[in-house]
């Protein structure tokens, strides 16, 4: 049995229940029920169209901003419903924040990156947006590449600085929640790497939730995996399991994913 870390003994931070969402009425993800873990890393993995990045939106309510997609069922973060009203859209977007499959810095300085959404939340003293600047660098591990030309432009950095920033800038709203959506995909393996040491540092901190296709990663980095498939031929349910990611990958309750998980299937 998996020895959960100290910081990852299971309580349940966001729960999940009777979660569908569809676009132009055809469900593309449906889960019953499922905990993630407040202070720990949940990976969901699946193989590609099994609603993994539509899950991961519906906890952050970004499915609302596209055309068509109705989301029914609960998302419960500390006990409270995440839907509803919209003014509670912003307090929630602050708490849950979300890091993208592609880096999307903003085209201006490196410090304005995270300076400016911290002004646009009403951090109003500069003092304090560049305290905050600086410790969700250091959290990330750029601030040692970027201390010395935290002037200069955003775009000038390498995808995994980018993809860092991105992170950083985050942080600095001092959310409880991350959410990623493949934020490796683009980057060499190097990048990768120094990606997955800042995601390492985050654990007990906040509570990470990672859409990966990348079973090593999973693995690397996960202290629990959801393993998703796609609707139809049977299936009501898009969640197959869940569970400690050692016990998934080494004892799966379920044949479909023994078989994903060892490359018969996906």
């Amino acid at each position: 049995m998996q020895r959960i870390p100290a910081c990852c003994v299971p309580e349940t931070h966001i729960e999940i229940d009777g979660l569908e969402v569809s676009y132009a009425g055809v469900p593309a993800v449906r889960v019953g029920s499922m905990p993630i873990y407040r202070g720990c890393v949940t990976a969901i993995v699946g193989p590609s169209g099994c609603g993994k990045s539509s899950f991961l939106a519906s906890i952050n309510r970004m499915t609302e901003s596209v055309p068509g997609c109705r989301v029914s069922g609960s998302v419960r973060i500390d006990g409270v419903e995440s839907g509803g009203d919209r003014r509670r859209l912003r307090s929630l977007r602050r708490r849950v924040g979300m890091i993208f499959q592609r880096p999307n810095p903003l085209p201006v300085s490196i410090a304005a990156n995270i300076e400016a959404p911290l002004k646009d939340h009403g951090v109003g003293q500069k003092a304090e947006r560049r305290r905050r600047a600086e410790q969700a660098l250091r959290t990330v591990g750029l601030w040692e590449e970027v201390a010395d030309r935290l002037h200069k432009p955003a775009l000038s950095l390498s995808g995994g600085q980018q993809q860092r920033l991105c992170l950083a800038r985050c942080l600095a709203l001092e959310p409880e929640v991350v959410l990623l959506d493949e934020p490796c995909s683009s980057l060499d393996p190097m990048a990768t790497d120094v990606v997955e040491q800042a995601l390492a540092r985050l654990r007990g901190r906040y509570t990470t939730v990672i859409v990966t296709h990348n079973l090593a990663q999973a693995r690397r980095i996960a202290d629990f995996t959801g393993v998703f498939w796609q609707l139809g031929r049977g299936r009501e349910d898009s969640l197959v399991e869940f569970g400690s990611t050692r016990r998934v990958f080494e004892t799966p309750a379920e044949e479909l994913t023994s078989m994903y998980i060892g490359g018969a299937q996906g």
